[in-house]
């Protein structure tokens, strides 16, 4: 939470989190934030531990993750520009780029995967 706010004073982050409306639900965000951190974790772990059994798997990961990498690389350059006036004050330079790169690779791998979609529909229609 400090990265996202961190050009707010104390001052105005206690009058922000005193004037909330937290309603009934304050209560769970621990324990959501507690079941999403370990349903990630056991999904790493799980993960890791058939790749090791399968190391023809490890290599198809290995080349998934550079690919990756790489159009995260290409996002980050892609995204960026001055923090809008609106939001000055509030966002950091740096973190307004780090937002832009999610958002633009969600696009790439979302736009990647309606491709890959497409042509799998395709080749199905014509398939004999």
């Amino acid at each position: 939470m400090n990265l996202i706010l961190q050009t707010w004073s104390d001052e105005r982050m206690a009058t922000e989190i005193a004037n909330a409306d937290w309603g009934a639900t304050v209560h769970l965000v621990p324990i959501t934030l507690a079941l999403v951190g370990g349903v990630a974790l056991l999904a790493i772990v799980w993960s890791a531990i058939n790749m090791f059994k399968n190391p023809a798997g490890l290599k198809k990961f290995g080349i998934g993750l550079l690919i990756l990498a790489a159009l995260a690389v290409v996002a980050y350059f892609m995204s960026g520009g001055p923090v809008p006036e609106n939001l000055q004050g509030m966002v950091s330079n740096n973190v307004y780029h780090w937002v832009g790169t999610g958002i633009l690779l969600t696009g790439i791998l979302i736009a990647i995967g309606l491709l890959i979609l497409i042509y799998d529909l395709v080749r199905g229609l014509f398939k004999v």
